[in-house]
Formats: C-alpha cells, structure tokens, sequence
C-alpha cells in the first residue's frame, strides 16, 4: 500500500496562493511552496505536473474571490455594485491582481473572464436599470462600463491614480460613470445595420456558452 501523501492539493494550492497574494509571481515558486508546507518538492510535483499549472489553480482560485468582491453590497445598486467590487479588489489585492491579468495563459483568463461574465449576468436578471432595453443594448452597455472599471483597476492596482485613491472616490466615481453610461446609451441614435450586427455577433460569440476548464 503506497504511504498516504502528507499534504493535499488544496494544501498546495492554498500556501501557493498566500505566496502569491502577498508577493506576486516573483515570490511563487515551488521552493517558497515547500519552504511554507515544510516539506521537500515531492509533494508539489505529487499534484502539478509544472510551475504553469500551479499558477493556473492560483489564478482560479484568484477569481472565486474576485466574484466575493463583486457581490457585496457597497451602494444598494447591483450593478454598480459589480464594478466597486472588482475595483476594489485590484487595490486591496494588487499583487494576485496583477497575477489574474498578466496574460500568462489566455486561454485560461478569457475563461475566467466568460464564466464570471455569466455568473454576473445572473444577478442582474431584474436589474431595475436594464428594464426595456434590448439585450444586445445590455452587453453593450455593460461592456462599456467593464472596459472602464478594468482600466481603473490597473490604475489603482499600480498605484497610478492619484484622483480616485480611496474606496469612498471609487464608489463615487464609478457610479456617476455607470449612470452616465447607462443613460448615454438610451439617447444615443441607433448604429447602422452594419455595425450593428457585427458588434452583436462578436458579444454572442465572445459570451457564448463555453466548456468547463
């Protein structure tokens, strides 16, 4: 009978994401891993064949607590709510942030992406904001709004923001820019044929439904 491994996968996995949460992927290594569990690398290579597939389960298990950010209430308004959360989250974990985003394996981000895109989908089926609005004018309002939060992530994430620096100007901003969004999409005329049905088939292609992982 073969002797039972000392430590699990999600032993592993958990002490490789502290490492990264803390220090990024400079200070994950499978040497930092087994320095943390007090074991030799055996038990790491037990479980992930290489380096590449430890990252990919910090990276999954980076955004089950992104979705955690994303679902608080901050403002009692779902939506908005969405973009504070994983704003937020790029400035308390800056470091897995930058881990989440690095484009190491894109494959695995735009997954990531398409699954937390659904499960985000999902809490805003009555959305009060949404109500009357095509769904093709829903993904693209939304994903407008994604695009601007993303971009104030990686500001706050590097310390680049010197305006929007505090979790209370995060949630201001971000709702007055949600709002103004959403609004300026209702008044804007109607894009041509053309354009329409491209910008469609490309959100249906990109958020359609995907295999698991």
């Amino acid at each position: 009978m073969s002797r039972k491994a000392r430590f699990t996968k999600t032993d592993v996995i958990d002490t490789a994401f502290k490492l990264a949460r803390k220090h990024g992927w400079a200070g994950l290594s499978v040497n930092a891993v087994a320095e943390k569990l007090s074991c030799s690398s055996m038990p790491i290579y037990s479980h992930f064949k290489n380096m590449e597939q430890l990252q990919d389960a910090v990276v999954i298990k980076g955004w089950s607590l992104v979705e955690e950010y994303e679902i608080k209430e901050y403002t009692g308004d779902r939506w908005v709510d969405q973009a504070i959360g994983y704003v937020r989250f790029a400035k308390k974990e800056n470091q897995l942030f930058r881990c989440l985003i690095d484009g190491r394996n894109l494959k695995l981000h735009r997954k990531m992406q398409q699954q937390n895109w659904k499960n985000l989908t999902a809490q805003l089926t009555d959305y009060e904001g949404f109500k009357g609005l095509s769904d093709a004018l829903i993904i693209r309002i939304r994903y407008s709004r994604y695009m601007l939060s993303y971009g104030i992530a990686i500001a706050v994430s590097m310390g680049y923001s010197e305006i929007i620096n505090s979790n209370k100007l995060i949630s201001s901003y971000l709702t007055s820019a949600s709002h103004a969004l959403l609004l300026g999409y209702q008044q804007t005329p109607q894009l041509d044929e053309v354009t329409e049905v491209s910008l469609n088939e490309y959100h249906k292609k990109y958020h359609s439904k995907f295999k698991e992982f």
